[in-house]
């Protein structure tokens, strides 16, 4: 069933698509095709149940002090450390797969991921909006280098009757197309 998008200029949940391919099918000659990982990416399969998404890229800033100065303790400067990237993914169990099952890992533990995966987001643009403006196009993302590192299912009987897994993914980059 397609979904049209309103025709608003903030972007909607609706507008976005998360699909998996596996890492072996990004070779360096593919990622440097934007034509090919489209076409990649539209036959990749579709995560489905997906109730939400969230990208963090996290750096701490250490502050450095100087000690023997007229204000002891005064920060000089905030040193960049490394760069965090992870991704939250909450999706609705199904009966025919939980989140790791849909990615090919059997067993529902972490340790049967022996191979990285690649992420692909989809953001459409409304029609109205792809024509009237060429800088709103669909963007395509994609998070290589994906390793699961949290695996939890919960439900609580009292509030919600579905069974949800919130899974933690860290990646090693992205590339937008």
């Amino acid at each position: 069933m397609a979904i049209d998008l309103a025709e608003v200029l903030a972007r909607t949940s609706t507008s976005i698509t998360l699909r998996v391919i596996p890492s072996d099918q990004l070779t360096p000659a593919t990622l440097s095709n934007p034509q090919a990982i489209s076409q990649l990416a539209l036959n990749a399969k579709k995560m489905a149940g997906l109730e939400s998404f969230e990208e963090r890229n996290d750096r701490r800033a250490e502050p450095r002090y100087q000690i023997d100065a007229d204000l002891p303790g005064e920060i000089v400067e905030r040193i960049p450390q490394l760069v965090d990237r992870t991704l939250r993914l909450r999706r609705v169990v199904l009966y025919e797969s939980d989140m790791l099952e849909e990615i090919g890992i059997t067993g529902g533990d972490l340790i049967g991921q022996t191979k990285p995966f690649a992420l692909v987001k989809i953001e459409k643009v409304p029609k109205n909006l792809a024509a009237a403006n060429p800088l709103a196009k669909e963007r395509v993302t994609i998070y290589l280098g994906c390793w699961f590192t949290s695996n939890p299912k919960t439900y609580d009987l009292g509030r919600d009757i579905r069974v949800v897994q919130d899974c933690d993914v860290a990646y090693t980059s992205r590339v937008t197309v």
